[in-house]
């Protein structure tokens, strides 16, 4: 098992919500290790957790959900035209 994945299982049996915004039930669900964490909240909810895990150096995301052309619309109209500071510190 990819070190990533496990990652992923072991953050799974921490609980539903291991964070304040993120969610593990996914795994419970998904394809065993891929996308199986949510942020699930507003855009500005968001933008402070990426800027919390950017802060403890986490450089990449994936931003995704489905339907992906609905999502990726979404995440164009709240999350990206807040002001790059306000997500990722630079």
């Amino acid at each position: 098992m990819a070190e990533g994945q496990q990652r992923l299982f072991n953050l799974q049996a921490q609980g539903e919500a291991p964070d304040e915004n993120l969610y593990t039930t996914p795994g419970k669900f998904g394809a065993g290790g891929a996308a199986t964490t949510w942020l699930v909240v507003t855009a500005e909810e968001v933008a402070s957790s990426l800027r919390r895990y950017a802060e403890l150096g986490i450089t990449r995301f994936i931003l995704s959900d489905t339907p992906y052309q609905q999502e990726i619309e979404r995440q164009g109209r709240t999350l990206l035209p807040l002001p790059r500071e306000e997500v990722v510190p630079a």
